[in-house]
């Protein structure tokens, strides 16, 4: 797999959200994140709307 290396701004209280998440699964914020998105995109249809409140 190849991978695209990009910089990511988030809100501070997610960002240590995410830490406290790798460090209870033991893995790194980096593969957290990867994890967290392919659940999220893996069920979705592709006509689905992700919608913000």
């Amino acid at each position: 797999m190849t991978m695209q290396k990009t910089t990511l701004r988030l809100p501070q209280d997610l960002h240590q959200q995410i830490i406290e998440a790798a460090r209870h699964s033991g893995s790194s914020m980096n593969a957290e994140i990867i994890a967290r998105l392919r659940v999220t995109f893996d069920g979705l249809s592709e006509n689905f709307k992700f919608e913000f409140s």
